[in-house]
């Protein structure tokens, strides 16, 4: 599915400006041998790694041994290190793991060797220039399970395949099987200029759709109206009325979907802005929208409930969990009542 739309869109995401570290890795990794001439597979590698939590002081660049491919792994060889904002949250101890860790969850770079099971109806071979999410990317090596890794198609430079995985692949979720995004469908991007919510608006651009983006400064606009938002506003007290904006835009009828990539700092503003800009309660299921059967029985179980709208928020609760599949239930009724379920529950503990 990426390597479809990838070479269509404009590639605004980028890499991060690397730290020092990072740097090193990513030249040193490069300077081993020529991209898809490969050299001879050292023992020991360079890699950031952390025993400890903290904050950057606790990163340590040390030669490390190079991990072994499991049967359904492959060893990759990365050129490209993804620098993302979760990656902070395993740094600082948010999100608890084993130590030593090697940070990073994404990377591209050439198959190094396979492991002896991995399918051959991937094909997969040595030299293949590849783009995968796993973990222990912030390293000249990594082993990564091969259904996390992708070819990387000709159309698509190394770099750009890295600096687009992870985010583009989120977004890509959330206008396909979160909301299926239809041509002429009015969407509401929350944060239009951060790494999710710009790919939104590009893709959400690519199939037909309108998107009204909230930013929050003036400087972002013209980034927001370059990425592909047809509307912007200024999500800032005295700047903007986003809930107008929307009336306005959509004749009154409010949007098919609101794609919420901040999370808990907006979240509760923006399941409030759903009553106000549909015209209709809210109530909260977390049901795979795919599961037509749950739905139905939610709506037979409610005959208040009148229609539905699909609300993506990352990162709503306080242990960090994405819950892409919620749905919302709407209705013009006030007796009516849907629980809340454990993830909603967790966001107010």
């Amino acid at each position: 599915m990426a390597s479809l739309l990838l070479p269509r869109l404009s590639f605004s995401a980028s890499i991060r400006h690397l730290n020092p570290a990072i740097h090193i890795i990513s030249a040193s990794a490069r300077q081993l041998a020529p991209l898809h001439t490969m050299a001879p597979i050292p023992k020991m590698m360079k890699a950031i790694q952390i025993e400890t939590t903290g904050g950057t002081e606790v990163l340590q660049y040390k030669d490390i041994p190079l991990p072994t491919p499991k049967d359904n792994e492959l060893l990759i060889k990365n050129e490209f290190i993804g620098v993302n904002y979760i990656d902070t949250y395993f740094r600082t101890g948010l999100y608890p793991n084993p130590k030593p860790m090697v940070l990073g969850r994404e990377a591209s770079g050439t198959v190094a060797a396979l492991g002896s099971q991995v399918p051959k109806s991937l094909e997969f071979a040595t030299d293949d220039r590849v783009v995968y999410m796993g973990t222990s990317a912030y390293a000249e090596y990594t082993a990564c399970p091969a259904e996390k890794v992708m070819k990387i198609p000709e159309s698509v430079t190394s770099l750009d395949a890295c600096a687009a995985f992870l985010q583009g692949l989120t977004a890509l979720t959330l206008v396909e099987e979160t909301h299926k995004v239809q041509s002429g469908d009015w969407i509401l991007v929350l944060a239009a200029t951060g790494g999710v919510g710009g790919w939104l608006c590009q893709i959400l651009r690519a199939k037909g759709a309108k998107t009204i983006g909230t930013v929050g400064s003036q400087g972002k606009v013209n980034i927001a109206r370059e990425q592909g938002a047809d509307v912007v506003v200024i999500d800032q007290p005295g700047q903007g009325d986003v809930l107008r904006t929307v009336k306005e835009c959509t004749d009154g009828q409010g949007v098919a979907a609101v794609f919420d990539g901040v999370g808990k700092d907006t979240f509760e503003e923006a399941l409030n802005r759903i009553e106000l800009i549909c015209g209709k309660r809210p109530y909260f299921h977390n049901i795979d929208v795919r599961d037509e059967a749950a739905i139905d029985n939610v709506f037979d179980a409610h005959p208040q409930i009148d229609s539905v709208i699909h609300f993506a928020a990352l990162k709503v609760s306080r242990s960090g969990f994405y819950c892409p599949y919620t749905i919302i239930f709407l209705s013009t009724s006030s007796q009516v009542s849907v629980p809340f379920d454990d993830w909603r529950l967790d966001y107010y503990s």
